[in-house]
């Protein structure tokens, strides 16, 4: 056996990290990573890290981070927002029209008050990118915006949070007038 073999089984029989990673992860998937994590790892690295005796401190931030980064995929993969169209059914009655008339013209004064680039992102987002002849590429959620692009996930989803934001404000602004 050479000397990698020989870290990887002490690594294994450690119970105090396996028992560390199992109480972050219940079904053993995280341990098995940060195994897989150490055997393909170069081995002068892996004996670096193990003759200066940081190998114990190292697995326990691998551990960790691994967690946290399960636990944020999970959240995500749970909270995948998809853009759909928003259509609203006029009926009739004339009044009703009148109404949604009149939140639509607020609305896109509103957005119209926004700066160009919080403007810019919200067509993007929400209309698309124009193809030519007036016709829109409409994107599924904001991965594909990003991905388009070239814009980061978090800065498009952060943007959008902000003018939200802006918006909820202005318009609560405009009901607390009348």
């Amino acid at each position: 056996m050479n000397l990698k073999e020989v870290i990887i089984i002490e690594l294994e029989r450690n119970k105090n990290l396996k028992a560390l990673a199992k109480t972050r992860d219940r079904n053993g998937d995280l341990w098995q990573n940060v195994m897989l994590y150490y055997l393909e790892m170069d081995e002068s690295k892996l004996v670096g890290i193990y003759n200066a005796g940081y190998l114990p401190q190292h697995c326990n931030l691998l551990i960790t981070r691994s967690s946290l980064n399960y636990h944020d995929q999970d959240k995500h993969a749970k909270k995948q927002v998809y853009i759909e169209d928003i259509s609203i059914d006029v009926q009739d009655d004339e009044e009703y029209a009148g109404e949604v008339d009149e939140l639509e013209n607020t609305l896109n004064h509103l957005i119209n008050t926004l700066p160009v680039y919080d403007r810019e992102l919200l067509n993007l987002v929400y209309r698309g990118v124009e193809t030519g002849n007036g016709e829109y590429k409409k994107f599924k959620n904001l991965v594909e915006v990003s991905k388009e692009t070239g814009i980061s996930y978090y800065t498009l989803r952060n943007a959008l949070i902000e003018i939200k934001k802006t918006l909820n404000d202005k318009i609560t602004h405009i009901n607390n007038k009348r």
